[in-house]
């Protein structure tokens, strides 16, 4: 297994207030390469309610479509 090296962070946006119920966007870029990687870092409530909104569209069109 290869040990990959962080050689920078970038926080994008500022620490969200409440850390229970929030999200943060991080650039990062690796040792080995010069590529940015962009990195969604949610909280688990966070992640449940987006997964419960893309429920709620995919529930729409399925409604529609049938």
């Amino acid at each position: 297994m290869k040990i990959t090296r962080v050689k920078s962070v970038t926080f994008m946006s500022e620490k969200p207030a409440d850390i229970y119920n929030g999200s943060l966007d991080v650039f990062a870029i690796l040792d080995y390469d010069d590529f940015k990687y962009l990195l969604g870092v949610i909280t688990p409530e966070t992640l449940t309610f987006h997964m419960d909104e893309i429920k709620k569209v995919f529930r729409t069109i399925l409604h529609i479509y049938n």
